[in-house]
């Protein structure tokens, strides 16, 4: 990443880049830089093309990168989520391969993509001319850091605890992260220490974060408390499909989790195939000691089964959940 700053900074860019990652705030942000630095005092509207699934045309996609720059220095070409890595889209990237084997100095092409295969011969040509950024989830440390920094840009302080349950509160994804130190700025404001007291009192507490919870009372056998959290979600107005989806998810992500741990997979490998940060592996980790996995597969059936029978009109999924919740820390 520190090569990519550098390009921007002084202005020295690659012709091809390929984003991909689960910080999609990030490659926003990285993807808009680019952009902004090219044409700073320039026309962009002439020189900047777009194509994603709503605009796909191959023969638009080489004309595009064929063409040179309208009395700018330089010209843009976004692709976006084109599934070019998929083997059914072989021809496809066959020829946008090609077209950028001849692309010229004076184009900038940004492919941002989702699901990337390192076999593929577009992924090794742009690898080969050092395009390729990952932009996964930042680590616990560099959250910290990041809402730290923020806030002492307006002379707020806040301690390293209070950062830790800022961040379990509000998620790990930039984009949360920065929307709730905004409504952490305005509600505290200037030259003040942030205490959990403000979290609590102005910051919206992530789903997952909520889930978490219930899942952790349910291990904890805390019926009441896993009602009530789930009584919550409810008067928040979060869909029961949701909440239903986001419990399985939890439970499924500690079922991997524990096989992978008990195989003497490192964290840091277990975190890459689950697509969380390190520091959430740790958690799950954590979390599923309170489970056996014959405990963890039993629960994951009966929520298949809870969701199978809602979708075929033989329960209220409300009362299924609550029910579910019941049995489950019984």
């Amino acid at each position: 990443m520190k090569q990519l700053k550098e390009q921007i900074k002084n202005k020295t860019f690659s012709n091809i880049y390929l984003f991909s990652g689960e910080e999609k705030y990030l490659i926003e942000i990285y993807q808009k830089r680019i952009v902004d630095s090219i044409f700073k005092g320039q026309d962009q509207m002439m020189n900047c093309d777009q194509f994603d699934q709503n605009n796909k045309d191959v023969d638009k996609i080489e004309l595009s990168l064929e063409t040179l720059p309208f009395f700018a220095d330089k010209r843009v070409v976004l692709l976006k989520n084109l599934d070019l890595f998929n083997a059914k889209n072989k021809q496809s990237n066959e020829r946008i391969t090609d077209s950028l084997k001849k692309v010229s100095d004076t184009t900038v092409c940004i492919i941002i993509e989702d699901k990337i295969d390192k076999r593929n011969k577009l992924y090794k040509f742009i690898k080969s001319k050092d395009g390729f950024y990952e932009f996964g989830f930042q680590s616990e440390k560099e959250l910290i850091q990041y809402v730290a920094r923020e806030l002492n840009r307006v002379n707020m302080k806040i301690s390293t605890v209070d950062v830790k349950y800022f961040i379990d509160t509000v998620g790990y994804e930039l984009r949360s992260i920065i929307n709730e130190i905004s409504k952490l700025i305005d509600y505290v404001g200037e030259n003040t220490i942030v205490t959990k007291t403000d979290i609590n009192d102005v910051c919206t507490k992530h789903l997952e974060s909520k889930i978490f919870e219930l899942v952790d009372a349910v291990g904890l056998k805390e019926r009441e408390r896993a009602l009530l959290l789930y009584q919550d979600m409810l008067a928040l107005k979060e869909p029961a499909l949701k909440i239903l989806f986001m419990i399985s998810r939890q439970f499924t992500l500690i079922f991997q989790g524990k096989l992978l741990h008990k195989k003497r997979i490192l964290n840091n490998q277990i975190a890459k195939e689950l697509k969380i940060p390190e520091f959430v592996v740790r958690k799950v980790l954590s979390q599923g000691n309170q489970f056996s996995l014959d405990a963890i597969k039993e629960m994951i059936k009966e929520l298949v089964d809870l969701e199978y029978s809602f979708k075929n009109g033989r329960i209220n999924l409300e009362t299924g959940i609550e029910l579910m919740i019941l049995k489950l820390s019984k």
